[in-house]
């Protein structure tokens, strides 16, 4: 699926607030030119490819984390690898489950700004999903929930689309 607008709306987002944290730091702050782009679950940092084109043409030094997505924990400490290697402040931004991941990961001394789009905003210490290994789990019981459902309207006689 592609969402050239959104991409190139989250692009000018994230670069209106470089400059905005910049024009309200004072003067002695260096200017925020780096950007730490974290992806969101069940995808991976190519996500962000769009926007990293656009803010790497407008001068910004872009950074796309690409985080294992094997537990919480993990994915916040290479969110946290990558910012230990910028050399000034950085906007930190995260799409859906990256949003949880810049929270934790939004304390490094780097960070000037938390950019969420279309995320979970979460206070620290706090998740909204279960760790990666037990996704299957909830994967494979809403799938029997649905079975369970399409079993129980055939015993009734309801037609799909019958209501």
């Amino acid at each position: 699926m592609r969402f050239p607008k959104l991409r190139a709306a989250a692009a000018h987002a994230a670069a209106a607030l470089c400059l905005f944290t910049a024009a309200a730091a004072p003067a002695f702050a260096a200017p925020v030119k780096n950007i730490v782009l974290v992806h969101g679950a069940f995808v991976d940092g190519g996500g962000w490819r769009p926007v990293y084109d656009i803010l790497t043409k407008d001068g910004y030094k872009v950074t796309l984390v690409q985080e294992p997505l094997t537990s919480f924990g993990e994915d916040v400490t290479a969110t946290k690898r990558v910012l230990a290697t910028l050399d000034g402040p950085c906007v930190l931004v995260g799409h859906s489950y990256g949003g949880a991941i810049i929270t934790e990961a939004g304390n490094d001394d780097h960070v000037k700004s938390l950019v969420y789009i279309a995320a979970h905003a979460l206070d620290v210490g706090e998740t909204d999903l279960p760790e990666p290994s037990q996704l299957r789990l909830h994967v494979e019981e809403l799938v029997r929930r649905i079975f369970r459902g399409v079993h129980q309207r055939e015993e009734l006689g309801v037609q799909p689309g019958g209501g």
